[in-house]
C-alpha cells in the first residue's frame, strides 16, 4: 500500500464505511463501487500509477475483504473525462498496453444516454463501442485481450429498412494487435509523405 495515495486511503475509508446503515449484498456493493469510481474518475481526481494493483493486494491480505476494482465502463469514462491517469492505472492494473488510433467516432449510444466524447471523429484510446478506419473498413471495438494485446472489432451488414432494432449480423471480426495499429500509423505516414 502506498500511504501517500489519497485514492487508495478513501477508498479503504468508504469500504470500512459501507453498508452500516443497511445490509450487504453483492448487488449493492457493485453498485456503490462502480458509483464510488465514476466519482473520482469524473472529479478529475489523480491517481498514482499502482492504485488498483496496491488495493487488490491489500484486499487480497484479508479473507474477507473483496476489491471492487473498475471496469471496461469505468475506462470508457475515463477517455471520455480525459483522466488520464486513472487510464494509466487501469491500464497498469489490467496489462493493457493503449490502443491509441485516429478517425475514432466516440458517438456511443448505451443505456439512454451518451456515454462517450459526444460524436466527431477523433485520435485517441479505443474503448468498447467506439468505431474507427480499419482497412477501408469502418468497425468497432468488441472487447480487449490484454493478456495478448489485442483487441476484437467487428464490422456490421447494414441493417435493412425496418431492420431497426436487434443485433447486427458480424460481416467481419478482427484481431487486432498494439502493434498492427503501430504499422498501420507507419503506413500511413509513409503514404501521406509520397
Amino acid at each position: 500500500m502506498n500511504k501517500d495515495s489519497w485514492v487508495q486511503e478513501v477508498y479503504i475509508e468508504f469500504f470500512d464505511r459501507c453498508f452500516r446503515a443497511t445490509a450487504y449484498t453483492c448487488e449493492k456493493g457493485d453498485r456503490a463501487f462502480r458509483a464510488f469510481w465514476s466519482l473520482l474518475i469524473s472529479g478529475g481526481v489523480k491517481f498514482d500509477r499502482n492504485d488498483f494493483k496496491d488495493l487488490h493486494e491489500w484486499a487480497a491480505g484479508h479473507s474477507y475483504l473483496r476489491f471492487y476494482s473498475p471496469s471496461e465502463s469505468h475506462y470508457e469514462l475515463g477517455v471520455q473525462e480525459s483522466n488520464m491517469s486513472f487510464l494509466l492505472a487501469y491500464e497498469n492494473y489490467v496489462g493493457r498496453k493503449p490502443f491509441i488510433t485516429k478517425d475514432i467516432d466516440y458517438d456511443c449510444y448505451r443505456g439512454g444516454a451518451y456515454t462517450c466524447h459526444g460524436g466527431g471523429k477523433t485520435q485517441g484510446r479505443l474503448v468498447i463501442g467506439a468505431s474507427f478506419a480499419w482497412e477501408g473498413r469502418r468497425i468497432t471495438v468488441t472487447s480487449f485481450k490484454d493478456n495478448v494485446h489485442s483487441l476484437i472489432a467487428c464490422e456490421y451488414q447494414p441493417k435493412k429498412a425496418g431492420e431497426d432494432y436487434g443485433p447486427s449480423k458480424i460481416k467481419k471480426r478482427f484481431t487486432i494487435s498494439v502493434k498492427d495499429l503501430q504499422k498501420a500509423k507507419k503506413k500511413d505516414k509513409d503514404n501521406a509523405e509520397n
